[in-house]
């Protein structure tokens, strides 16, 4: 079973002469002070975001779209667990946390099969 990181973890690559550095801030989302300054002198950011976790996105979505850390960087966005996301909707309502979105249900799961 996967355990939720307790603290921002760091992973370095380098790969034909280009420096990688990797931070997952799973479990920090909430405390962006732990995590913001980590983007300051980066390039590129690959943000993967759960299909299933749309309720967080509201927040950390805002963090990231607010923030001067984040003005003029390139990103790449990458959707997991799109598998569990009827489920999901079964449970929560998506337009709860995204009152604009006025389509149904089914239109997220075909959205969601373009993502591959």
């Amino acid at each position: 079973m996967r355990q939720p990181s307790k603290a921002v973890r760091e992973t370095v690559m380098e790969i034909e002469n280009y420096k990688f550095r990797f931070s997952d801030i799973a479990g920090q989302t909430g405390k962006r002070n732990k995590w913001l300054h980590y983007f300051e002198s980066v390039n590129s950011v690959i943000y993967v975001i759960s299909l299933i976790d749309f309720h967080t996105f509201t927040t950390t979505g805002q963090v990231i779209a607010n923030s001067k850390q984040f003005c003029k960087k390139e990103f790449h966005v990458f959707l997991n667990k799109r598998d569990l996301l009827a489920s999901c909707l079964q449970k929560e309502n998506f337009s709860d946390y995204f009152p604009e979105f006025t389509g149904e249900l089914h239109s997220l799961l075909l959205l969601s099969t373009g993502f591959r």
